[in-house]
């Protein structure tokens, strides 16, 4: 498994960024800006990146329409205000080679096209948030979870995924050491991983253990 030497804090420097935004069609004092989107065909999953910008934090939908047709829909809340950033991960199997993807919330942003992308962070993690302050390393064999300061990394534990129950019946912690928890999911079967920010927010990936695939990832405040 490739361990992690040095990380770069740059979110977005193995991506590229398709497509235009086009005028907005709805303007509030309360606005989630989506700076960045990624639509990666070979995993069928679009990564969002933007900001807060408004006078207090409110909650709101991404609406995901791949060839003018609607796929998905995000709800979000609680992220901070004074132009905070945030973003998070998506898979739907809507994200093929040449789809055109566009995406609704206070703003139309779009078009957008669905391409292959070389993945992602360039050493092989499961995340696709570059900036994460944990990274995750997974194989048949082993789940390995490494922690990120000052752009170092540092091995903090692992999971077995033979050990791994089926399935729970409520959401169960697998394992925790220090802040840093990774918990199964009752609801769909998914890996949950936290750790804190120095923001003082807590960032989550999903992902699975079979497929060693991130299905979505952010930042929040009051998760445990």
């Amino acid at each position: 498994m490739k361990k992690l030497l040095k990380v770069s804090v740059i979110v977005l420097a193995m991506v590229m960024l398709v497509g235009a935004f086009a005028a907005p069609a709805l303007a509030s004092h309360n606005m989630w800006i989506i700076d960045t989107v990624v639509c990666d065909s070979n995993t069928h999953t679009t990564f969002v990146a933007g900001h807060w910008l408004g006078d207090d934090p409110d909650s709101g939908t991404d609406d995901f329409y791949v060839n003018g047709v609607g796929v998905l829909t995000i709800y979000y809340t609680g992220w901070n205000g004074g132009a905070a950033p945030y973003s998070y991960s998506v898979t739907s199997p809507a994200f093929t080679r040449g789809a055109v993807l566009e995406i609704y919330n206070y703003y139309y942003n779009g078009p957008y096209i669905c391409a292959p992308v070389d993945h992602n962070c360039g050493d092989g993690r499961v995340n696709q948030n570059c900036a994460a302050p944990v990274a995750v390393y997974c194989d048949s064999e082993s789940i390995e979870v490494w922690t990120i300061t000052n752009e170092e990394g540092t091995f903090s534990f692992s999971i077995d995924p033979s050990t791994l129950p089926a399935s729970v019946s409520a959401d169960k912690l697998i394992k925790q050491v220090g802040q840093v928890k990774v918990y199964m999911r009752a609801d769909d079967g998914l890996l949950m991983l936290l750790a804190p920010q120095s923001d003082g927010k807590i960032y989550y990936m999903l992902f699975d253990a079979a497929s060693c695939v991130s299905t979505r990832e952010g930042a929040e405040w009051g998760l445990k």
